[in-house]
């Protein structure tokens, strides 16, 4: 007797839902949301198909879910639920050591230094850059961030007049500056810097 084997025309068992990326996923309040997407895995994966249902809204903090349903070629679905935290930047997000990558209009790239950051003040909130452009740890200047990363840095003192605005990176692993550094004796520098945590 010879045993034959028997195709299994009704398939009952549902794809498999592979998230791509982290779970949760963590975003800062007003960054753009990416859809991370996931990968599946089934019998047929090339008839597959998959819908997000999603109620992430990147400008409001708070915590959101992606639902993900996986349907294959022979109708078996199966869901899966990502998890995305929108948080607020606070000055904590800031403190730390840096290594700053400095361009000098119109000279070009200028090298890179180290600087820190600590928490001047609670209240206000008030943070201290020390050795801001090179000039020593002697040398500090304050800043705040607002919620959602944007800064602004004003700075008159003797001689040195330093203006300008910034935007902190979404992964929270630094930020970047433009300003206009101006000393009395009529040298005017126009710097576009990068602030890199330490390690990153």
């Amino acid at each position: 007797m010879v045993a034959a084997c028997q195709k299994v025309d009704n398939n009952k068992i549902p794809p498999i839902i592979i998230l791509k990326g982290g779970n949760p996923q963590k975003l800062t309040l007003g960054c753009a949301y990416h859809e991370l997407g996931i990968d599946i895995v089934d019998d047929k994966p090339d008839d597959a198909y998959y819908y997000i249902t999603s109620d992430v809204n990147p400008d409001s903090s708070g915590n959101y879910l992606v639902e993900y349903t996986a349907v294959d070629s022979d109708s078996n679905t199966s869901v899966a639920t990502r998890q995305v935290i929108i948080e607020p930047l606070t000055i904590d997000d800031y403190a730390g050591a840096y290594k700053v990558y400095d361009t000098v209009k119109p000279l070009g790239p200028f090298g890179s230094y180290q600087a820190s950051i600590s928490i001047k003040n609670t209240t206000l909130p008030l943070l201290e850059i020390a050795n801001f452009n090179d000039f020593g740890n002697h040398f500090k200047l304050y800043f705040t961030p607002d919620s959602l990363g944007n800064i602004t840095l004003s700075y008159n003192v003797n001689d040195t007049i330093i203006n300008g605005t910034g935007t902190t990176f979404c992964d929270k692993t630094g930020f970047r500056i433009e300003y206009l550094l101006k000393i009395a004796n009529g040298f005017d520098e126009y710097h576009k810097t990068s602030f890199k945590v330490t390690g990153n």
